[in-house]
């Protein structure tokens, strides 16, 4: 009985502490991977109007929103991936690092086929039967070596789900666009 007393007042200290302890102000900074502050990003609670500016030091304060134990705010900049952060009552002044994007194509990037056209049946069984097996058992020792034995396309590691959705796909499908 002094156990489900304890237990009782425990949830009920922790409904009052998620109800009582809000956040209604959220201070902080806007920065790149390196540190350097993002002027002009776009900072805002998660799916609202509720938005800020970072200044020239990156720093924003976003308030005026419905107050809640935990807000979720993310940070937009052009030339950057979107990032965010969750500001907690004991963690109101936040730091949001954003990484930019590449706007050219990536020299070292190799291009995987879609799919390897000229396989017989029997092979691409065997290849889609063996690489899941090698990666369950050992990916470094197994899988890599493996899998460097055969020419490989999306469809033989994603399966052909995936391989069905991206293929019907207008990204799939942009290169035979006859627009372009």
């Amino acid at each position: 009985m002094p156990g489900m007393l304890f237990l009782s007042m425990l949830v009920v200290a922790a409904m009052t502490v998620v109800l009582l302890w809000r956040v209604g102000e959220v201070r902080g900074k806007v920065v790149t991977t390196g540190g350097k502050p993002v002027n002009g990003a776009t900072v805002r609670v998660k799916a609202t109007e509720f938005q800020a500016v970072t200044d020239s030091q990156g720093r924003f304060v976003l308030n005026g929103f419905p107050s809640r134990f935990g807000i979720t705010i993310t940070a937009w900049a052009d030339g950057y991936y979107i990032r965010g952060t969750v500001a907690r009552p004991w963690r109101r002044e936040v730091t949001v690092s954003m990484d930019p994007y590449r706007t050219g194509d990536n020299p070292s990037y190799s291009w995987v086929p879609p799919k390897v056209e000229g396989r017989s049946a029997a092979e691409n069984l065997l290849i889609r039967a063996s690489l899941p097996i090698a990666a369950f058992l050992s990916f470094n020792k197994m899988f890599l070596p493996l899998s460097a034995r055969f020419t490989l396309g999306c469809a033989d590691c994603h399966g052909a789900t995936i391989y069905g959705q991206y293929s019907s796909s207008a990204h799939a499908r942009g290169t035979s666009n006859i627009k372009l």
